[in-house]
């Protein structure tokens, strides 16, 4: 089921030339489970139409927690959603991921991320404390192959920390 839905997700994106047998490799944002979607780190309802299909910004995760994620700032707290301060606290091994997919969307299209994260610095914190796994790495190579271009804060990740 999951490797299936992660192949689909680059079906979607219109980057079917990726093998299905190394999708299983790919990421996987806030845990496993059978309920698989595409997450936007960078919100979508944020975004320009024309970079809703940006890679560097789009993982699988888990559909029940991206649902409860909806487009709330990324922070650090008590529990992993807080309604009314709008926050949703990513888990521990998520965080590098979504420091240098928002890092990369920020360096790369100017988009502002006061909308994304509670405090700018933990971007940065979050960068240097949890280095890109193998899988992060994987799918910035597979970004590289499809869109021509990597995520620098993966790809030079000793030099950009």
């Amino acid at each position: 089921m999951k490797v299936c839905c992660l192949f689909l997700m680059y079906i979607l994106l219109g980057h079917s030339n990726i093998m299905l047998k190394n999708v299983k490799k790919m990421p996987l944002l806030y845990g496993n489970t059978k309920h698989i979607n595409l997450e936007h780190v960078y919100p979508k309802s944020f975004l320009n139409k024309k970079h809703h299909k940006e890679i560097h910004n789009i993982f699988a995760s888990n559909g029940k927690m991206n649902s409860l994620r909806s487009n709330y700032k990324f922070g650090i707290g008590n529990y992993i959603v807080d309604h009314k301060k709008r926050i949703f606290v990513p888990r521990i091994e998520d965080r590098g991921i979504i420091a240098r997919s928002l890092l990369f969307m920020n360096d790369i299209y100017s988009y502002t991320l006061k909308k994304v994260i509670t405090e700018e610095e933990l971007l940065y914190e979050w960068n240097k404390l949890y280095e890109p796994t193998e899988k992060e790495i994987i799918h910035n190579i597979y970004g590289h192959q499809v869109q021509g271009y990597d995520n620098p804060y993966i790809t030079k990740y000793n030099k950009l920390r």
